[in-house]
């Protein structure tokens, strides 16, 4: 499926979780691992060490 006709930053909805599109545009594995760290981002807030 073509994403041309698309806004180069979108987001979609994952699971509950907004990826931004330009996640989406990554291999699967990688949008996975992207989605992971949105995930833990989000349970911890933004106090990364």
């Amino acid at each position: 499926m073509s994403t041309d006709s698309l806004p180069m930053r979108h987001v979609i909805m994952l699971n509950g979780v907004p990826v931004d599109g330009l996640c989406a545009r990554k291999t699967p594995a990688e949008a996975a691992k992207a989605v992971v760290v949105a995930q833990q981002t989000a349970y911890r807030g933004n106090n990364l060490p």
